[in-house]
């Protein structure tokens, strides 16, 4: 088979949102090719490079197509789900595979920095949130990123098949005093491995809640436990 059956492969950024789930980024996968007699079909595989995790998918050609030997024919992939800032290796082989009949490309994700991206996917926007569990005063006390931030909806759950409220959200003021308070949750409840917090950004449409579960409830008073999540980007 001559490798001119394959024409060309084009790679771009998609995204997918979801409210009140948040956005997440796809790989848009678009090909074209010279319809040949032994062309069953074309796969494409994208390959994460940082943790080579592979995707592939595989288009088939009907008889009926490869009769037209020679036409020009674009095709149009599902899309890859992806991370921010991956770097992906994305091969175009056709079916069956022919030796050296392929093509690939280098492709980088956008990161943070892109302005839709770090607006909409939860992992730009999981910021700093601490906790303290005083079990004498049966309080849960959560504070909301430094100061200049977002404010935040706060809320208690209880994680089943989903998490089920266990008060109503709260508003945390990163302008003002940014602790909020759950009072009267019982001391055995507040460290069941079911109660959870959510934190959710005010100023994002389809925020995604960042959720911390299992609390711990070790030491005394309002000792300071742990952060929910910490990403460091510019």
């Amino acid at each position: 088979m001559p490798r001119s059956v394959l024409g060309s492969l084009a790679l771009s950024t998609a995204m997918k949102c979801s409210p009140p789930d948040g956005c997440s980024l796809l790989l848009r996968v678009n090909a074209s090719l010279a319809l040949h007699e032994s062309l069953q079909g074309l796969e494409v595989c994208s390959t994460s490079l940082d943790t080579q995790e592979t995707q592939c998918q595989t288009v088939q050609v009907s008889r009926a197509s490869r009769q037209q030997a020679g036409q020009q024919l674009q095709v149009r992939f599902d899309c890859f789900e992806v991370a921010v800032a991956q770097t992906l290796y994305v091969t175009l082989r056709t079916v069956p595979h022919f030796c050296g009949v392929q093509l690939g490309q280098q492709y980088h994700m956008e990161d943070c920095r892109e302005e839709d991206v770090g607006k909409n996917v939860p992992d730009c926007f999981a910021e700093k949130l601490s906790y303290w569990v005083d079990r004498s005063r049966k309080v849960i006390l959560v504070q909301v990123p430094e100061s200049g931030g977002p404010d935040y909806y706060v809320r208690l759950c209880l994680k089943r098949f989903t998490c089920e409220d266990a008060g109503a959200p709260v508003r945390g003021d990163s302008a003002g005093d940014p602790a909020v308070a759950f009072v009267d949750i019982p001391g055995d409840e507040a460290c069941a491995p079911s109660t959870c917090i959510q934190g959710r950004r005010t100023d994002v449409q389809f925020s995604v809640p960042q959720q911390l579960c299992g609390l711990q409830c070790e030491g005394e008073g309002r000792s300071f436990l742990k952060n929910l999540h910490e990403y460091n980007f510019q």
